[in-house]
């Protein structure tokens, strides 16, 4: 007891060295932290690296999942989840397109818009949204909830404009096409949805999925341990060499096959490791079956226990990693089958560009 109270009393006596140190620990491990998740390359193949940028990632997101939990609840919820999405805002207004925080400040403006649309105050919306666009000029997300706010306000022609820029930012988006050609078909501009369309149709040529497959061997047990302990389903493998493909198909039951130079030579006899990355999906990726052939000829066709890392709607990579069961110097190629959704136009959006159509034929037949 004695020597406690003498500690105590030690403790008092150097209570400004003590708070000095414990401030420049502080000060060093969040400094620590930051510099790590901020300034190691993205092409340095640790574990913890990826953990510790997916984890600050997903936090960043979690005040507006709050928001968007409170507005699940109804009326008295969204009072809430305004409140906490106008504060995330404000907290966040001096916003970069480089930042972290990026994704999640546009999302919590495109929440708020919707919040402010549904309670018929559409015009608040799409102010709350213009500050937003000039930080972040790229997003398609807020010229689109933008323009929708415009649109629900009767101000077709400007909302018009946020809508070609959504469009222009994405091309093949359908949701941004459906909701463009519905505000075009409104003031009657025939030569804008036809304009439209066949961007549309030209886009889902050039804009085709790209894949970028790799081959490599599990990770180490204590990265693969801190990778599921922040919840990332991929990058559980190392990966050693990597090939492109253009021009991927769409629609269901999809093939992509990592040819067997990806396997030769192959000096790792450790379990093999594929991973399937395309981008341009807006939407609906899985994969289906893997088969995969041996060197001696055999061929093995098994259910996929497939991780997944894609945001819905996003545009940006699908991945999909897949763990073969297969010793990778036994294997001499793999094929995957996988399914996405098509964009398509509804019935809806068809007569609009077909009404356009036949609006312009007259013209065009007087100018020949």
């Amino acid at each position: 007891m004695a020597s406690l109270v003498r500690l105590r009393q030690l403790a008092y006596r150097h209570r400004r060295w003590l708070a000095g140190l414990y401030l420049l620990l502080v000060l060093v491990v969040g400094g620590g932290l930051w510099a790590y998740v901020s300034l190691v390359p993205d092409d340095v193949d640790l574990g913890l690296t990826i953990a510790a940028r997916a984890w600050f990632y997903r936090d960043s997101f979690a005040a507006v999942e709050e928001a968007e939990r409170e507005m699940a609840q109804g009326e008295p919820g969204r009072l809430s989840a305004r409140a906490r999405l106008e504060e995330f805002l404000a907290d966040h207004a001096q916003i970069q397109p480089a930042q972290l925080w990026s994704h999640a400040v546009a999302r919590a403006g495109v929440l708020l818009a919707e919040l402010h649309i549904a309670n018929e105050r559409p015009m608040r919306g799409a102010e709350a949204i213009e500050p937003l666009l000039e930080r972040l000029p790229l997003d398609y997300t807020l010229w689109w909830a933008h323009g929708r706010a415009l649109e629900a306000d009767g101000e077709y022609a400007d909302a018009a404009k946020s809508l070609r820029r959504a469009f222009e930012l994405t091309l093949h988006h359908p949701g941004v096409v459906e909701d463009y050609l519905a505000c075009l078909g409104e003031i009657n501009a025939f030569a804008e949805v036809a304009w439209v369309a066949d961007e549309w149709e030209r886009a889902l040529v050039r804009a085709a999925p790209k894949a970028l497959l790799k081959v490599g061997i599990p990770r180490r047990p204590l990265e693969r341990r801190v990778l599921s302990a922040v919840g990332i389903d991929v990058e559980q493998g190392r990966f050693f060499r990597h090939e492109e493909k253009w021009g991927m198909p769409r629609g269901k039951g999809c093939r992509v096959e990592f040819p067997p130079e990806m396997f030769e030579p192959w000096r790792w006899h450790e379990e093999l490791v594929v991973q399937l990355r395309l981008d341009q999906l807006w939407d609906g990726f899985t994969v289906d079956a893997l088969e995969v052939e041996r060197r001696d000829g055999r061929v093995e066709k098994r259910v996929p226990e497939v991780g997944y890392l894609h945001r819905a709607g996003s545009g940006v990579n699908a991945y999909a990693e897949l763990f073969t069961g297969i010793p990778g110097d036994e294997v001499a190629r793999v094929t995957l089958t996988y399914s996405c959704a098509e964009p398509k136009l509804s019935a809806k959006a068809q007569r609009i560009i077909q009404k356009a159509r036949t609006n312009l034929a007259p013209s065009a037949a007087g100018g020949g």
